[in-house]
This record gives structure tokens, C-alpha cells and sequence, in this order.
């Protein structure tokens, strides 16, 4: 019996629970609910897991299931969509199981040029965490005003279909999967970094639950578009953006839980583009994978102050209750209090004590922090540079763009943004970095890295209405959730949570599997322009790098390689 439907009308209150504490660790509470399901064989909550005491009432706990609506119909129109986006959109043909809705193969489905086919690129700004104030995703209104779609009901000759969608201004564009195309369906991104073939054997990161925070969207912010408008509306409803994903990219039904702790219940199911993003990356590694999202006060970045407060806050309830915490924001170490540090180091040794793994963007300012309250600084960020934390920087990925397979990657650079990385200001080189080539005596950062997108990464969708919007991100919030997503795919391999990974990943990195683990990303740098300045960052090299970290990810060696090593 579940506890709860998140937000429902119906919604009940959690059923009490008997709370403990790790020894020394006071601020991190790990509770358990004999009435709550459990997983077999693990030990762990089952999905939906109730929520600690701390969080009633305004949290609740359990599961919100969004399926594709039935009779979703494929999409199309501008230009011809490549092939491997129509089969992923379209599917075969066969009727999906228990779908309840046609799918149709891609090979059968055209698409022809409507009066609005130019691409045009608007950019938006969501209420960002992990971002400089000048990051962005580059959206792309694929305002489907008519989807022309010949076969989409069935085989090849089929009458073309008119599927009202929504009304298109002039002038919308096609979406970043679209010819020239700059992003990967999830198929194609799963295949270059090796995720697919796990998936194909069933590691789909079921009983798995992963976390992210995000700032909740202004209270004020417009839940559609301005008229005339090619953008996404500042706040979408996070149910909306997963259907029409799931639905677009045949996926299975998201499962959803939602915290209101700190930015309160009035609206749990508006979304930034963060929380989109963030959901819809992890939801392609880890397709079974539960998601959850701490939200945040809309005012978080108002101030340093409410910063640094709001996002140990958020830490302490992102760490408690899952099995993975995927953070996509930073914050320039300097903005931080030594009480602070030590607040977060603290809730970190608790987090790693209940083998819960802590994920964190390096930034997308390079060697810099985010200039949000002042000047720019040379350092790294946290919650990144705390040791405890398995800090992802962020690359260009290049792939076959019709079959996925790996062709390389470089250092994401787009000038004024780049991937953190450097060497901390606050922490000791940690035991695990003991011998590695390019560090000294210091904690460098990052540990690994991943595609940031732009050109290049997953599409992110959202919905508002009978508007969808297909978006292309940009930044190492998009490198984070990847490798979140990995660590649940290896959780579920292991059948226990692994917990503080970077010891594991530090030790297969140096050993002779390192080739068959990681992509080595040898080229790039993170030098950035701030203002008329030209800040000179770092180079990427072979090995461990303070750009991209020992690299990027090849799951299908790497997620066997964590299981066997922690033995």
C-alpha cells in the first residue's frame, strides 16, 4: 500500500516513522516506515518510499505515473527528421503492449515542408542554479502547428494525416533534432557512452531513486507563453514536460515525487527549466529510476545570503531518502562561511555514511565562479570541490548521428561559458587523488565529465497547452544527471547502493581497464571572457585532467567494473 499520491486531493500524511541519526552527523536524519513497501533483495525503501517525518506535511510521499496519452501521434513537420529520430518518435510497427496506442515504423514517415519551416533559435532563462547568468538553453519552438505525416497510421503509402497540434505563429521553428540537427535523440546518446546495452539486459535503474534540486519558479511567472511568443512559458508543469517526452521517445511512464519543505505546496507541479532538464536527462540513463526533486525558494539567488542557506537546506533534504543526489547548481567556494563549509561537509559524511552517492555540476563559468554577487574569481565551486562529492565537468560530444556509435569529444568551450575546474581553495587533495599526475596538494576538480550539450547532448522537452517545445541544453547541469542516472543503472547492478563512488572510479581509472571505462578527453580547454578579460583556464590532456576529469563515461565496462571493485 502506497503512503500517499504526491499532491493528490486524497493525499494522507505519511504513517509515522521511527528516526535515527548517524554518530556525528545530527543533521542528517535517516528514517524508516515499517507500513512503506520495501525492495527485495537490497534492503532498500521500494519505490514510492515515504518521506522523512521532517518533511509533513508540506512533502508527501508516493508514486504520480505519466504514461503517453493514447493515439499519440508521431512528429514531424519543418524538415525530414532523421531517420533515427522518426524510429525513436514513431517506433515499429507493432502495437506497443499494453500502450494502448499505435506505433508505426519510422522508415514509412514523411514529413513535408510547412509555410513556417525556417529554424529560428530563441533563448531562454529559467530560474537557473548550476548556471552563470549569461547560461542558457538555446530553445527551439517546435510549435507543432499541423503535423503532416504520410504513414503514420500504418505502412508505407498510407493518406497523409492532419494532426492539429496547436496554432504556430509565423515564423516557428523546427526543433534541435531536426536537419541540421544539433542533439541526440536518447537512443543515439545511450549508445555513445554505452548506456544501451545495459538497458537491453534489464539495468534500467528500477528500485532505484534519484534526487535533484531545482528552484521553484516565481509565483508570478506566466504558466503560458505570451501571445506571439516562440519560448516556453518561465514555469511548465513538470507532469506536461514528462508525458510529452515519454510519448515522443517511446519511454516508459515517469514515477515522480515532489518536496515542498522549503518552496511551499501552492504549485508542486510547476517547473524551471532546471527541474525540466535535469528530469528528462536522468529519465534517458535511467529510464526505471524513480524522480525526485527538493525544490527550492523561487527567491534563492536574490541574494548570497539566501544562496548559501537555501542550498544547504535544500542539500540536507536532497540526501535524505534516495539513493542518488544529482546536484546541478554551484556556488563559488568564497561565498561560503567557514561554518558554512563545514555545515556542508558534515551533511556530506552523513549522506556517504547512508551510501547515498552525491553528484554536483563543476559550473559553467571555467576556471571562474558564477559572477552572480561581484567580481569574478578564479576557484572552483561547491558543493563540487568537497571531496565527498563526485564532481562532473562538461565536454562536446560527437556521435554518429544515425547509429550513436562514439566518435569523440572535446572540452565544452562556448567563450563566455565553459566547464569548471581548477583546484580548491578550502579542501586537501583527498586520499583518493594521492599520485595522480596534475595534482598537487590540493583537491582538484572535476572527477569525471559528460556531454554539456549545445551542439551535441539530449533534447529536452517541454509542454504547455497544446504546445510542445523541443530545447537544446546547454551547461554541465545537462553532465551531472547523466552520470546521476549511471549511478543508479550501477546501484541496481550491485543490488545495493555504492554510495561514495570517486574511490572506486579514482582506482579503475588507474588501472589497465581505464581505456575500456572512460573516454580520455585530450583536447579543449576551460579559458573563458569575462567582459574585455581573457581568463586563462586549463588544458585538457590524457588522464585526469582539472577540465574533464578522467573523462567521460563507458558504461557498459564501467557500471560491471564499480560492482567488482568495491569488493
Amino acid at each position: 500500500m502506497q503512503c500517499a499520491q504526491i499532491f493528490s486531493r486524497t493525499a494522507t500524511p505519511c504513517p509515522a516513522r521511527r528516526a535515527t541519526s548517524v554518530a556525528g552527523t545530527p543533521e542528517f536524519g535517516h528514517s524508516e516506515t515499517a507500513a512503506c513497501p520495501r525492495s527485495q533483495g537490497n534492503g532498500r525503501p521500494a519505490v514510492p518510499d515515504c518521506l522523512p517525518a521532517g518533511l509533513r506535511p508540506q512533502g508527501y510521499c508516493g508514486t504520480v505515473q505519466m504514461g503517453p496519452p493514447a493515439d499519440a501521434p508521431c512528429l514531424g513537420r519543418g524538415h525530414l527528421l532523421p531517420m533515427n529520430a522518426l524510429a525513436e518518435m514513431c517506433g515499429v510497427m507493432k502495437r506497443h503492449e499494453g500502450a494502448g496506442r499505435p506505433a508505426v515504423d519510422g522508415a514509412s514517415l514523411t514529413a513535408r515542408r510547412t509555410s513556417e519551416g525556417d529554424q529560428m533559435r530563441g533563448s531562454i532563462h529559467p530560474a537557473w542554479l548550476t548556471r552563470s547568468p549569461q547560461a542558457h538553453l538555446l530553445a527551439v519552438a517546435v510549435i507543432l502547428s499541423v503535423v503532416l505525416a504520410a504513414g503514420c497510421g500504418g505502412g508505407p503509402g498510407s493518406t497523409a494525416t492532419t494532426v492539429p497540434v496547436g496554432s504556430a505563429p509565423s515564423a516557428a521553428a523546427s526543433g534541435c533534432l531536426l536537419h541540421p540537427g544539433s542533439c541526440y535523440a536518447p537512443h543515439l546518446f545511450r549508445v555513445a557512452y554505452g548506456i544501451q546495452p545495459l538497458l537491453d539486459k534489464g539495468i534500467d535503474g528500477r528500485g532505484e531513486t534519484v534526487t535533484v534540486l531545482a528552484p521553484a519558479p516565481s509565483p508570478s511567472a506566466p504558466a503560458s507563453p505570451p501571445p506571439g511568443s516562440n519560448q516556453p512559458p518561465a514555469a511548465t508543469d513538470i507532469r506536461q514536460d514528462l508525458a510529452a517526452f515519454d510519448s515522443m521517445f517511446r519511454l516508459p511512464a515517469a514515477r515522480i515525487q515532489v518536496v515542498t519543505t522549503l518552496a511551499g505546496a501552492a504549485a508542486p507541479w510547476a517547473a524551471s527549466g532546471e527541474e525540466v532538464g535535469d528530469f528528462e536527462k536522468l529519465h534517458t540513463a535511467a529510464p526505471a529510476a524513480a524522480l525526485r526533486v527538493v525544490l527550492m525558494p523561487s527567491n534563492v539567488l536574490d541574494s548570497a545570503a539566501n544562496a548559501t542557506a537555501d542550498m544547504l537546506a535544500g542539500l540536507r533534504l536532497a540526501v535524505s531518502g534516495t539513493d542518488v543526489a544529482s546536484i546541478s547548481w554551484s556556488l563559488g567556494e568564497h561565498y561560503f562561511t567557514k561554518a558554512q563549509v563545514a555545515q556542508m561537509h558534515s551533511i556530506l559524511l552523513g549522506a556517504a555514511a547512508h551510501h547515498v552517492t552525491v553528484i554536483a555540476s563543476s559550473g559553467d563559468s571555467g576556471a571562474l565562479s558564477v559572477p552572480r554577487w561581484g567580481m569574478p574569481v578564479k576557484e572552483v565551486s561547491l558543493p563540487a570541490s568537497d571531496p565527498l562529492v563526485l564532481a562532473v565537468g562538461g565536454t562536446t560530444l560527437t556521435a554518429n548521428p544515425s547509429t550513436g556509435t562514439y566518435i569523440g569529444e572535446t572540452a565544452w568551450n562556448q567563450g563566455s561559458e565553459a566547464a569548471g575546474g581548477g583546484f580548491s581553495h578550502l579542501y586537501a587533495r583527498p586520499a583518493y587523488q594521492d599520485g595522480v599526475p596534475g595534482i598537487s596538494k590540493i583537491r582538484g576538480v572535476p572527477d569525471v565529465a559528460g556531454d554539456a550539450g549545445e551542439p551535441g547532448g539530449t533534447p529536452i522537452v517541454a509542454a504547455a497547452g497544446s504546445k510542445t517545445w523541443i530545447l537544446a541544453a546547454s551547461g554541465t547541469s545537462g553532465s551531472a544527471p547523466l552520470w546521476g542516472g549511471l549511478i543508479a543503472l550501477a546501484d541496481q547492478h550491485a543490488h545495493h547502493d555504492l554510495g561514495f563512488v570517486n574511490p572506486l572510479i579514482y582506482r579503475i581509472a588507474r588501472s589497465s581497464s581505464y581505456s575500456r571505462a572512460f573516454h580520455d578527453v585530450t583536447t579543449g580547454n576551460n579559458g573563458v571572457t569575462a567582459g574585455q578579460a581573457i581568463v586563462t583556464g586549463y588544458q585538457a590532456g590524457p588522464g585526469w585532467d582539472p577540465v574533464t576529469g578522467w573523462g567521460s563515461p563507458s558504461a557498459q565496462a564501467l557500471i560491471p567494473l564499480l560492482t567488482r571493485s568495491q569488493t
